[in-house]
């Protein structure tokens, strides 16, 4: 109990620290007493509960806001946003307003977290050694994976072989105990933060390597894997094969024995390396509000395009599609990967992911599935076979889907097609188009509306020391 009047009193100052009319929004309206907060262990590692539970928000990262910008920008047809939601009309057709709401929620919630992370990092000496490592790492782990995907959003793509001066984001990295402590900071370079990412990954890494891995929080094998994620992204292909393979041959992890079972979980599955915890009384119901259109369940504002479902072979369960559901039916009823919705809201009668099906499942941020695409792509273009061969690799995961294997050679557009095939919908397709250098319809993946605005408020209210993306 007294650690739950903690977290609650946590809660009350640390997620206040925010002031929506300042700079980055980290002007604190309450003052944080460091003396009797945040130099008492528990206190702080109440405080790194809150930054978990803030990763879920009410959407504005993980567990909404990342997987529509990143399906929204890269579709050129698979999918239509058929809500009436004004704000989510503006990326598909990638004309996004400076002013756009979600844009700027996105930025207000990163940079809040990271505070909290900052405070957290700042006071590490505080939590007690036994914990201290743990927290630390949990710590440096989320704030490396904010700056990774902010960069990626609010920045042009890292670009392998050239220096990466384009601008991301600011680097923030000593935390705001009140105004004073305020700073207008430029926008760092992509390279810059790339760099710090890494460093950080790798400490985290270590860090984390004597604690239990749950999928609960990050671990060191969720570090790993992000660790993977930045090195794809930045063509160091073997890097990336490693940190793969260091997480499969863990064998900590397996794939579930259905593609359809690593979704729609209230329990972390044997594939979840990491997953934001929801419960029926704190939960986000922002991917199933979208994808979904089943009884009680979704909106269905998101339509896939029965085109799309081509791309899979007769019997891939990836591709399967559900139809003359009851109009009672809910996602337990759902066997197929894609459904014709039944819900009354939006899209009753368009097709539907089954992916995103139940408002009170895990957010999963990193399953197993992934690494083996990772490892199969890293070790390809590195001419290299840690731990196993691109052919097993992409060959384990169709089998897993009852899709016939590559009798081989595997080709680069072999193992692309997979990553298109098992992570459909997930969050991936932008920034994989961009760091295989192709267009996306008639744009460049350099394309200045490919990448988000920096939000209005943020540049004004920095009286000029933040510049905006070019072309908005």
């Amino acid at each position: 109990m007294k650690t739950f009047r903690i977290y609650i009193l946590l809660l009350t100052l640390l997620l206040s620290l925010i002031n929506c009319d300042n700079k980055l929004d980290i002007e604190p309206e309450l003052f944080l007493d460091s003396d009797a907060i945040m130099n008492n262990s528990d206190n702080i590692q109440s405080t790194l509960m809150g930054a978990y539970d803030e990763l879920r928000g009410n959407g504005e990262l993980y567990a909404l806001y990342f997987n529509v910008y990143a399906e929204m920008l890269a579709s050129t047809g698979d999918l239509s946003f058929i809500g009436t939601g004004l704000t989510v009309q503006e990326f598909i057709p990638k004309e996004i307003t400076i002013n756009n709401i979600w844009v700027e929620r996105t930025w207000i919630k990163a940079y809040k977290i990271i505070n909290i992370l900052n405070l957290i990092i700042d006071n590490i000496e505080y939590v007690d050694e036994s914990e201290r490592n743990r927290v630390h790492g949990e710590a440096l782990c989320m704030r490396s994976m904010l700056y990774f995907d902010m960069t990626r959003f609010y920045g042009s793509p890292y670009v392998s072989g050239q220096i990466n001066n384009q601008l991301a984001v600011p680097l923030i990295l000593t935390p705001t105990y009140s105004p004073d402590d305020a700073v207008i900071t430029t926008r760092s370079p992509v390279e810059t933060i790339y760099n710090k990412v890494i460093e950080d990954l790798l400490s985290a890494k270590s860090l984390l390597e004597d604690y239990e891995t749950n999928g609960t929080n990050l671990s060191t094998y969720a570090a790993s894997a992000i660790l993977a994620r930045v090195y794809l992204q930045k063509g160091s292909y073997e890097l990336a094969a490693q940190e793969a393979n260091y997480i499969i041959s863990s064998r900590n992890y397996s794939l579930t024995s259905i593609p359809l079972e690593a979704f729609n979980n209230e329990n972390n599955s044997s594939e979840d390396i990491f997953a934001i915890q929801q419960t029926v009384t704190s939960s986000t119901s922002g991917l199933p509000n979208l994808y979904a259109s089943l009884s009680g369940t979704g909106r269905g504002d998101i339509n896939i395009n029965p085109a799309f479902l081509n791309n899979y072979e007769v019997g891939d369960l990836r591709g399967g599609f559900q139809d003359n559901l009851a109009s009672s039916a809910t996602i337990d009823n759902i066997t197929e990967m894609y459904y014709r919705g039944i819900g009354t809201l939006v899209n009753s009668g368009g097709i539907n992911l089954a992916k995103f099906g139940n408002q009170y499942s895990n957010i999963v941020v990193i399953r197993l599935a992934e690494m083996y695409l990772v490892r199969a792509e890293g070790n390809f273009e590195a001419g290299t076979n840690h731990g196993d061969t691109p052919l097993n690799d992409i060959n384990l995961i169709r089998r897993r889907a009852n899709a016939t294997p590559i009798s081989g050679p595997i080709t680069r557009n072999d193992i692309r097609k997979e990553r298109l095939l098992e992570l459909a919908f997930e969050g991936f397709r932008l920034h994989d188009l961009k760091r295989w250098q192709q267009n996306i319809g008639l744009l460049s993946f350099d394309a200045p509306n490919l990448v988000l605005p920096i939000p209005e408020r943020e540049i004004e209210a920095s009286n000029g020391i933040l510049v905006q993306n070019e072309g908005y």
